[in-house]
């Protein structure tokens, strides 16, 4: 009985700490007010009201001044945190959102706050003033150059005084951790009629704010928190009749981009999972000026600031803005602050920006926010159309130079690389019954934790026992032979799914099956040997450059790079020109390594655009060196010719008359090569022998399954 009734004793002291107001105490600390803050040595207080007025004058200019006049101060009020909730260590460079907790407090300008700490509680700060932003090297006046404060918390009762005042947070150090609902008693303070996604009644949220004069306040989702100005509020309210109604939506949307980002970049929603997203908000804070006059800036201590103007207002909180996608500026910081930690999935760089962002672009529409899917600032609906048609014309391309364009046409690009993507997600969901986005949430999460990866296409064929070859074909992305050859054990992919149109009513209307047998399955060449040689019999190469990664040599017409190439020997440059001094002919030889069958074969430009055509031949032979070439046999297989006109930088195939088996090939190459001479300099031309140069980029062989 006697441990009950302590019990209850110690059960009661307790309660009487939180609720005894601000008047008892256990401890005793200095106040958190900097003196030095002030003008002068001197003090002014107001002795009625115990306010510090010396900087009430810079207070009024930022960050504002409540009116002490009509604004209800509360004597005390409780704030309850989760010191449960655990901060997520991103990587060595970058940190996540940092443990900050909003309190929905505010404190006057000068004005002395106590702030309540129960026993064993440690390692919480409290911050008056969300402004964070030092400006002392930069500040053209608009406000003091330091706009915050501040003060350790320790058990017991602790002071802070900020002679500007502000919003208060509590910051918790990053190690601590603790009960999930915490007390901190905080007395003499104004309540900041902060939004909360979920629990906020709109319309009384919309008569606090128009009553009161605190000046900032927060709009606060699970995954974001917006620190904003009351007047910036009230001027929504008078140009948007419903925007107290839209701010639910508005945070919402947001909540769920963070939520696309983080399961694109492949964290785990579970806080006890091996990599758990983040588990605190992404802050944007508004502030009157930035560092080095920018109108947004990261870091790792605070999140995203940005500069009051109207626009980027809109970004955040006009739900058109944020609907349509139209805040690309804002967006961008958030992206780009988690693609440090991004492994990629397909290859493409821009992927941890657009895959999330589209995805975003699905969900509105979806959730009628949006009637049909926005060009997301990229010209992404006009592009579409231009995209199906390169993707459906035929497979002889390379994407990644097709759609090399000019820096004003940078959108165009970045939404052509973006729509394979999005079409192997329809087909996911479509055809294989998954998700959207399946694979790359799934391949995104493996990655992060460390799980093999054996690149992306490999991936794609395993996970759907299709061979995917005539998709990236038909986009023009590469495909190595040993890939082609992995993916070979699968059947076809026999939909056209390059035909997706994702801006369609039915997307998958011009998806028809394709034609498996007119498939041309390329010979893997990782075992090929070659050699290039001249009519003389020497070596035929062009390595006259210092770094070796830089030489034209044969290998590189086997490594499916469209920008390496072979090319016949130059000599060292003489006046700014070059010449390949042997007569022609010049031979490239191939061994295959055994004999196989071939129904033709296919060849590169690549940018050079040097041959005016070769011919390629075969021989019976068996057994010889490459350099014996000149000692064999040979038979003509196909004569190549081809103008300046018809040339093309991608890939040619050539059918042969009927199947061809052979162990060994020979291009010959005895004409001129097809460069112009520049208007003027025919005569050095001609001196330099210049059109001897052989110049091309890829060269292998392809079969039919029949």
């Amino acid at each position: 009985m006697r441990y009950l009734v302590n019990y209850i004793l110690v059960a009661f002291l307790g309660m009487s700490f939180l609720f005894s107001g601000c008047e008892a105490s256990d401890f005793e600390f200095d106040s958190g007010w900097d003196d030095n803050a002030a003008d002068s040595s001197r003090v002014t207080v107001d002795t009625v009201q115990g306010i510090d007025v010396s900087m009430y004058e810079k207070a009024r200019l930022f960050p504002g001044l409540v009116d002490t006049a009509s604004e209800r101060r509360i004597a005390d009020t409780v704030v309850y945190l989760d010191l449960s909730r655990k901060y997520i260590q991103l990587g060595i460079m970058q940190e996540g959102p940092q443990s900050i907790y909003s309190s929905g407090l505010y404190a006057g300008a000068g004005e002395l706050v106590t702030v309540y700490v129960p026993d064993n509680v440690w390692g919480l700060t409290v911050q008056v003033g969300m402004h964070t932003e030092d400006l002392t090297n930069d500040n053209i006046g608009l406000r003091e150059p330091i706009a915050y404060y501040r003060k350790a918390l320790y058990p017991g009762k602790n002071t802070v005084r900020f002679s500007l005042g502000g919003y208060l947070w509590v910051l918790r150090d990053q190690d601590v951790e603790g009960d999930a609902d915490v007390p901190l008693t905080f007395c003499n303070v104004y309540a900041a009629p902060d939004f909360v996604l979920g629990k906020t009644d709109v319309r009384e949220w919309e008569r606090k704010v128009k009553a009161t004069t605190v000046p900032w306040l927060e709009l606060r989702g699970k995954n974001v928190a917006f620190s904003v100005e009351r007047s910036q509020l009230d001027l929504y309210f008078s140009q948007r009749p419903d925007f107290a109604m839209e701010m639910e939506a508005c945070l919402a949307t947001w909540d769920e981009m963070l939520e696309t980002i983080y399961r694109t970049q492949g964290f785990d929603k579970e806080s006890d999972a091996a990599n758990p997203q983040p588990m605190f908000p992404n802050r944007f804070v508004f502030d009157v000026q930035l560092r080095e006059n920018k109108s947004r800036r990261s870091d790792n201590e605070q999140g995203m600031m940005l500069v009051r103007t109207a626009s980027l207002y809109d970004d955040l909180l006009n739900i058109d803005s944020v609907a349509d996608l139209h805040f690309i500026n804002v967006y961008s910081m958030v992206a780009e602050k988690y693609s440090y930690f991004y492994n990629g999935v397909t290859g493409w760089e821009d992927e941890y920006f657009y895959v999330p962002l589209y995805r975003m672009n699905e969900r509105n529409k979806e959730i009628g926010l949006e009637q049909e899917l926005s060009d997301m600032g990229i010209d992404f609906k006009s592009t579409v159309p231009v995209a199906l048609s390169y993707a459906e014309a035929d497979t002889s391309k390379w994407m990644s130079s097709d759609l090399y364009t000019a820096k004003e046409e940078a959108n165009r690009k970045k939404s052509l690389y973006l729509l394979p993507r999005v079409q192997i997600a329809e087909y996911e969901n479509h055809y294989q019954d998954k998700p959207k986005w399946d694979i790359y949430d799934k391949l995104s999460h493996d990655r992060r934790a460390g799980n093999d990866y054996e690149g992306f296409f490999r991936e794609l064929c395993d996970r759907y026992q299709v061979d995917f070859t005539p998709f990236y074909e038909h986009w023009g992305m590469s495909v190595s032979g040993s890939e082609r050859e992995y993916a070979s054990r699968y059947p076809l992919l026999d939909k056209q799914i390059w035909k997706i149109n994702p801006l369609a009513e039915d997307p998958f209307e011009d998806v028809g099956q394709y034609e498996t047998s007119s498939f041309r399955y390329r010979a893997n060449r990782s075992a090929w040997k070659i050699a290039a040689w001249d009519s003389e019999g020497r070596e035929n190469e062009d390595k006259e450059y210092k770094s070796e990664s830089d030489w034209k040599t044969a290998d590189n017409l086997l490594d499916g790079d469209p920008y390496s190439y072979w090319s016949s020997y130059l000599s060292p440059n003489n006046g700014g020109h070059q010449d390949s001094p042997s007569e022609l002919p010049y031979y490239v030889v191939i061994d295959m390594g055994k004999e196989q069958t071939m129904d033709g074969f296919y060849y590169a430009n690549g940018d050079a655009r040097c041959i005016s055509g070769f011919t390629l031949q075969t021989t019976d032979a068996s057994g010889f060196g490459l350099e014996q070439h000149d000692e064999q046999e040979w038979s003509n297989l196909y004569v190549l010719e081809q103008t300046v006109d018809g040339l093309l930088k991608n890939e040619q195939f050539i059918d042969f008359p009927q199947p061809v088996t052979a162990r060994y090939l020979r291009l010959v190459f005895d004409k001129p090569n097809l460069f112009v001479p520049n208007e003027g300099d025919e005569e050095n031309f001609e001196n330099f022998h210049k059109d001897r140069q052989q110049m091309f980029s890829e060269f292998g062989t392809f079969f039919y399954k029949r």
